[in-house]
């Protein structure tokens, strides 16, 4: 199968009243659980962890990639809502409208954790999250990666669209555990993997991205006190994209 991940990422200037330290917790806790069996065992040779670049190279980027199987996207950092799509700070004054990273496998995850408040101002809040470090059952990676690819293999062709939060909220960092959203996605896959009870040596199991999105919008409303609430925009489909996998 061919397929890449690319994790983007802009923290903001350091020194800058908005400077996100998360952001930095995030591109190794997403590099960490991709190459993790749980995660699907990706090769590093298949990510690329983008930061603070600019418009114009990103798409020259994904572009390389066009025609993949599978593409997955991670952006975390500052963003805002030009009152219908997500606008996605790249680096110091270079943005890029979030449809901009659709449309170049035949099959897509997107994940945004950055900020949608209906204005360009570059805004930030702090909660406190914990990102579980469960040791949980031991996997095969190598079993993982296969079923893993044939999971998306048996997906339609589709794009699949994760937000931190809605459209006028503010997407909360922190400066050791990372975005709320981010955070909240992980913990809730490493806790699959020490609360299924399955024979690994004869059976395996696949959570799928709206499944694992559930559970983290449901932490990050109740983390953030009812002012955060994530979505997900996809086709109503048999199969979906999958997450966590457990083999």
């Amino acid at each position: 199968m061919k397929k890449h991940a690319f994790i983007i990422s802009y923290p903001g200037e350091p020194g800058a009243k908005n400077y996100c330290a998360g952001v930095k917790e995030d591109i190794v806790n997403i590099k960490s659980y991709l190459t993790s069996p749980l995660g699907g065992y990706w090769y590093d040779t298949e990510i690329s962890c983008i930061e603070n670049t600019q418009k114009l190279w990103l798409k020259s980027a994904l572009e390389s990639y066009r025609g993949f199987d599978y593409l997955m996207i991670f952006f975390s950092g500052h963003g805002f809502s030009n009152g219908s799509d997500t606008i996605l700070e790249l680096s110091q004054g270079s943005e890029i409208n979030e449809r901009d990273l659709r449309n170049y496998a035949n099959k897509q995850l997107i994940i945004l954790d950055c900020c949608r408040v209906v204005a360009p101002a570059l805004l930030l809040d702090h909660k406190m999250v914990k990102l579980a470090k469960s040791a949980g059952q031991s996997l095969n990676a190598n079993e993982c990666r296969k079923y893993y690819e044939e999971s998306i293999m048996n997906c339609a062709n589709t794009l699949t669209l994760c937000y931190g939060c809605q459209i006028g909220e503010f997407s909360t960092d922190h400066p050791v555990d990372g975005g709320y959203y981010v955070s909240s996605l992980l913990d809730s896959a490493q806790d699959k993997k020490s609360s299924v009870v399955i024979d690994l040596t004869k059976n395996y199991k696949i959570f799928d991205i709206n499944t694992i999105h559930q559970e983290a919008r449901n932490a990050v409303i109740l983390k953030s006190d009812q002012e955060q609430h994530p979505i997900i925009v996809r086709q109503k489909l048999e199969s979906e994209f999958p997450f966590a996998i457990l083999a």
